[in-house]
């Protein structure tokens, strides 16, 4: 019976959801036909399909044809969803027939309370299949146009709550004496181990130095000035004055760029660029910043560079290797004419205001 349960419940939270999701469509249809809303945004889809136009980012291509292959995809292939709508309903109905067979038997005797282990884990687990099931209809639009950072945010999130989840399963199927399903579990677990087995030692062998937790370790061979002069900030800056450093290019991903903001804490004027666009949807603040930083360190102008400096409220200027390379010595020199030096190596210089 509870089997059935759960099949009905899953075909009626599948029923909702394309009812809902009808009924939001209709009304906007409506809407857009009388005029109440204009065909932009989320609306630009639906007008395209009532009219054939083409919308941004998705070519010149039928958008009729693209949602009918969308539609597609999705009803033949519709088991991840299915899957876990059944184990969210599960769960829930698990959870509720428990509460409230334990309303009923505190009404009608004194019963000693239950202890909850067990119904914080079935939240878990409801938890977990929420999270994973809600990106299957909906997630976060960024200038990638997938749900790939969506999917990772939130299943990082599933995997720690089931993982919590499946410890408890195991131990209480030990308990109860499932030995054949206690086993199964464990050669699952044991498969998992595997990769770190096998992963570590490999990572290890490709590293080629001494494992450390250090991550500004490798600095000290790679780039010596760079670390002795980020190991005196941390050592000497107390709380978190600003400080100005060259930020990466505009597409540039993973490079040694924003070493001093990352090594310190220290706050900077802009660090990965391209990892602002996706988040803050526009480049317009990191644009207006990559010119004032390229006018902070290449003018020759004192005064335009302190009005600049007060603008950001930046106390530190930081001219290192990367800084050297890509501005002009003419810019960097008046740094040292205006400021005082508070640090200085072979291959760095640390201004203060």
């Amino acid at each position: 019976m509870r089997v059935l349960s759960v099949v009905a419940w899953t075909l009626a939270v599948l029923s909702a959801i394309a009812a809902l999701i009808a009924l939001l469509v209709g009304v906007m249809i409506l809407m857009i036909r009388l005029g109440d809303v204009p065909p932009t945004g989320v609306a630009s889809y639906v007008w395209a399909w009532l009219t054939g136009a083409s919308v941004a980012g998705l070519g010149e291509g039928d958008i009729r044809g693209i949602v009918a292959q969308a539609l597609v995809r999705r009803l033949t292939n519709p088991w991840t969803a299915v899957g876990l709508l059944a184990l969210l309903s599960g769960a829930v109905l698990t959870l509720v027939h428990r509460l409230g067979g334990a309303a009923t038997s505190s009404v009608n005797a004194a019963a000693e309370p239950r202890p909850l282990g067990q119904d914080f884990v079935l939240l878990l687990i409801a938890t977990g299949a929420l999270l994973t099931v809600s990106v299957e209809f909906v997630y976060l639009r960024d200038h990638f146009g997938t749900r790939m950072n969506t999917v990772f945010k939130f299943y990082f999130q599933a995997w720690a709550v089931w993982a919590i989840a499946g410890a408890c399963a195991w131990w209480w199927l030990a308990r109860q004496g499932r030995v054949v399903v206690t086993i199964a579990m464990g050669v699952l677990a044991l498969a998992g181990l595997v990769y770190p087995a096998a992963a570590i030692p490999t990572r290890r062998a490709e590293y080629g130095r001494t494992p450390t937790l250090d991550g500004s370790a490798y600095l000290a061979a790679s780039e010596p000035g760079d670390y002795a002069a980020i190991a005196w900030l941390n050592e000497n800056v107390e709380g978190a004055p600003v400080i100005l450093e060259a930020p990466s290019e505009r597409y540039g991903a993973y490079t040694y760029y924003g070493r001093v903001s990352a090594h310190t804490g220290l706050p900077t004027l802009l660090g990965w660029a391209g990892h602002e666009h996706q988040w803050r949807g526009t480049y317009d603040e990191q644009a207006r910043r990559e010119v004032d930083i390229q006018t902070l360190y290449g003018t020759e102008d004192t005064t335009e560079a302190l009005t600049l400096l007060d603008e950001y409220d930046i106390r530190y200027v930081y001219v290192g290797g990367l800084e050297r390379e890509r501005y002009p010595d003419a810019g960097l020199a008046k740094f040292g004419r205006m400021l005082r030096t508070v640090y200085q190596s072979d291959t760095v210089v640390i201004y203060q205001r």
